[in-house]
């Protein structure tokens, strides 16, 4: 991915790779480099989204805007998700 992008994950992903809508969404979720967040924070900002509560911001980041929720996963620069997002999976999964 170039610095400055991002990649579509689930639900929206998945309609894009049958070829058709099969419900609506009421979210977009994608996959962005964490070094990049604080730009796309500012970005979306200065856009008219508000970020909203959410999962820990070292983990994904989340905003809004005309009722439309829009998250953004962090991965780093090995594609793997960041540290953060990993020990609170793992914590899910053990409970």
């Amino acid at each position: 991915m170039p610095a400055r992008s991002c990649r579509l994950r689930g639900g929206w992903a998945m309609q894009f790779t049958l070829g058709r809508v099969t419900r609506d969404h009421g979210d977009i979720d994608c996959l962005t480099w964490a070094d990049g967040a604080d730009a796309l924070a500012r970005e979306l900002i200065r856009l008219g989204y508000a970020e909203v509560a959410g999962p820990p911001p070292g983990s994904q980041r989340d905003f809004a805007r005309d009722g439309l929720e829009s998250g953004f996963t962090l991965i780093d620069r090995n594609h793997s998700l960041t540290a953060q997002s990993d020990q609170q999976s793992a914590a899910h999964v053990a409970r």
